[in-house]
């Protein structure tokens, strides 16, 4: 049975690096999977969208459309986005209920996310930042809970490998 993996978390806090660990862990093991990542979706089929809550809705409904042609497929689909909104993370997850859907919250302080701050969002001061003055609800039930801050990559990855 496919399985879809929903990395969840502020910017900063390691999703598209486990996104793409994982995706090279199943390229090894000749299973077919695709990393649907925010940045990417935001430099193309979401470059029409902001960072308004509208806007971080419908971007989590293109990759959960995107996610649904992968999985008729046959692709393990693989998706890192915020998704700030508990109650998006809920209706995406009944759109799956015949998969097994895994939310990934990866539990990172904000500081700590903005030291990284690989893309310069916290920086720039963009407004509707999720966690600076957007909400971030945290997953009431996540299927797994990483802190990249004190766990490496790999560690991180080996749990995800185990759920």
């Amino acid at each position: 049975m496919l399985k879809i993996y929903w990395f969840t978390g502020l910017s900063g806090s390691g999703k598209t690096t486990l996104g793409y660990g994982l995706k090279k862990f199943f390229d090894k093991q000749k299973i077919p999977s695709v990393l649907i990542d925010g940045d990417e979706l935001r430099s193309g089929l979401s470059s029409d969208l902001g960072f308004s809550d509208s806007d971080r809705i419908e971007s989590n409904r293109r990759a959960m459309q995107i996610t649904k042609l992968l999985l008729k497929s046959g692709v393990t689909p693989i998706v890192s986005l915020i998704s700030p909104f508990e109650s998006e993370r809920e209706k995406i997850k009944e759109q799956f209920y015949q998969f097994e859907f895994k939310l990934i919250y990866l539990d990172v302080n904000i500081n700590v996310c903005k030291k990284r701050d690989p893309k310069g969002l916290y920086k720039r001061k963009i407004s509707n930042l999720s966690g600076i003055d957007s909400k971030y609800e945290i997953p009431t039930n996540p299927d797994l809970i990483l802190d990249t801050k004190n766990y490496s990559i790999q560690n991180c990855l080996e749990k995800i490998y185990k759920i």
